[in-house]
């Protein structure tokens, strides 16, 4: 299991993968820095690492070498994006763990539509909504629709809109 969170709440994470280790049996070590994951990696046998704040180490170079030869259960968590490519391709899974607070998709359909920021608000979920497949054409015809707003002055068809948007 080799698995990169990206997110602002790596304590909720933490305390998952605690409880993990607990009904698995394994021993949890929290890395958050090079040289503490060097030393922590020696126990792999029956343990889970945990690596806090990846985005912030200056030698990250060091887990290449590690993701790449062993098979043992890495929970990394970074609070950006901003991770080199050869280290992000060395994991298993990439999950983007949205802490903002921002509404999911089927949510964000039932708040009022008469406001552009309605369109605003719905781009923004199906951004964050891990359950959308199909991203790109959702935020196109949001995109279309916020340009048909743009260019309107006064008379805004705001259910012909919606109903844009809604559709297949």
């Amino acid at each position: 299991m080799k698995i990169l969170y990206i997110t602002t709440d790596a304590e909720s994470i933490k305390q998952q993968y605690k409880q993990y280790c607990k009904t698995n049996g394994l021993t949890f070590l929290e890395v958050i820095s090079e040289q503490n994951f060097i030393d922590a990696y020696k126990y792999t046998k029956n343990c889970l690492v945990f690596v806090r704040g990846l985005n912030k180490w200056l030698k990250i170079d060091i887990l290449l070498k590690v993701l790449e030869d062993y098979d043992n259960n890495i929970v990394a968590v970074s609070e950006t994006d901003k991770i080199k490519p050869a280290v992000k391709a060395r994991f298993e899974q990439i999950i983007y763990n949205n802490t903002n607070n921002k509404l999911s998709y089927a949510e964000a359909l039932k708040k009022p539509h008469d406001n552009l920021q309605f369109y605003i608000d719905l781009a923004d979920s199906v951004i964050y909504d891990t359950t959308i497949h199909d991203k790109y054409a959702k935020l196109q015809k949001l995109n279309e629709v916020t340009k048909t707003i743009q260019l309107c002055t006064n008379n805004i068809l705001w259910e012909s809109l919606y109903a844009k948007v809604i559709s297949r």
